[in-house]
């Protein structure tokens, strides 16, 4: 049986939570996380989507690719667009 690839595996709706440390307040800040993932080609396109509350949500997009020999990954592109509920009104 062949090995699924890396992006076949991942494809999918993820969610958990995105925990960090708040150092203007020195508290633990926890975010509920939604992670999109798209397989393309050989690699796979997620979406990051983070709650941060008051409606207020973060957009993240990565695109991962894997090298021509399979051994290891490329992430050639990055991309954050924040928004609030307000947005688009």
């Amino acid at each position: 049986m062949p090995t699924p690839a890396l992006a076949d595996v991942l494809a999918g709706d993820w969610t958990g939570v995105l925990e960090y440390r708040d150092f203007a307040n020195d508290r633990r800040v926890s975010l509920p996380t939604l992670i999109t993932s798209v397989a393309e080609g050989a690699g796979a396109h997620l979406t990051f989507t983070f709650d941060e509350g008051l409606g207020k949500t973060v957009y993240a997009a990565v695109q991962w690719s894997s090298s021509v020999d399979g051994y290891s990954l490329n992430r050639p592109s990055v991309a954050r667009s924040p928004t609030t509920a307000a947005d688009g009104l």
